[in-house]
């Protein structure tokens, strides 16, 4: 009993906190988010009593034994105990305290408000890519954001639209190499593969600035979310393994930007970067 009580703790303080998370991408008010983390942290505290009631008591008790499982998390049987899922939700906390401490050093949600939709592109610029891995492209709704796919564009934030950026393979595993006409911050926009299987990049370093959560979407929905990294004049390598990712451009290294939530109108943001690298 005691531990369907944890479990029933955990479920109750994880669907507030979820729902918070959903007032926050409607009105914006990071209030919503710093009630989210208080729940969340909650239900982390409730899952670990539950780990600690069942750690010897239960054999398996997370989900069905087959490897398609998909709930609550991938893994089949990998995940077939609740203390194989507390480091899952573990991490969970910890990337969402990481973005909430973003928004709130940069007043995302002030920002919302005075810089969506202002339609001024970023300042750009040059620069030349070397020949071999990579392509350059026009950076506009339409446009396809692999060499080897016809993945288009969706939706992009304005201050994106037409500046000249690097589009790569979607199986990318060779680094582009470029020279910059003088010291700019490189824009590049990483997006979850919605394939199990695929290796995707995590920006989540201290070189990488989270610059625009949501800035452009492709026809699945995956959300792409934009970070920065300053990078000196000259030649330069871009190397990020295997992963989903397209360059958006380079603005001025002194360029000063507001980090704020791109969604069309009337329609909630995608906030799946909250909680995942």
């Amino acid at each position: 009993m005691r531990a369907i009580a944890a479990l029933m703790a955990y479920y109750n303080a994880k669907t507030q906190a979820a729902a918070q998370v959903m007032l926050f991408g409607y009105d914006h008010n990071i209030s919503h988010l710093t009630q989210a983390e208080q729940l969340l942290r909650q239900s982390v505290n409730d899952f670990k009593q539950l780990t600690a009631l069942t750690q010897t008591t239960y054999r398996t008790a997370a989900g069905m034994q087959t490897s398609q499982r998909q709930i609550p998390v991938r893994g089949g049987p990998t995940t077939n105990h609740w203390r194989d899922l507390l480091p899952v939700y573990e991490k969970e906390l910890a990337v969402f305290d990481k973005r909430l401490e973003t928004l709130k050093k940069t007043g995302i949600e002030a920002a919302e408000n005075s810089a969506q939709g202002s339609g001024a592109r970023f300042p750009q610029v040059g620069f030349t890519l070397a020949p071999g891995a990579g392509q350059t492209f026009t950076v506009a709704q339409g446009q396809k954001l692999y060499i080897d796919l016809t993945t288009p564009i969706q939706t992009i934030a304005p201050e994106l639209n037409g500046m000249t950026g690097i589009r790569v393979s979607a199986q990318q595993t060779e680094p582009i190499h470029f020279t910059l006409d003088k010291p700019a911050q490189i824009l590049v926009g990483f997006f979850k593969s919605n394939s199990q299987h695929a290796t995707n990049v995590s920006p989540d370093t201290e070189q990488w600035n989270l610059l625009l959560p949501n800035a452009v979407t492709e026809p699945k929905g995956l959300p792409i979310s934009i970070w920065s990294k300053p990078l000196p004049a000259g030649k330069n390598d871009l190397d990020l393994g295997k992963g989903a990712y397209v360059v958006l451009g380079f603005i001025p290294e002194d360029a000063h930007v507001v980090p704020h939530i791109t969604s069309a109108a009337g329609q909630p943001a995608n906030l799946d970067w909250l909680f995942e690298n």
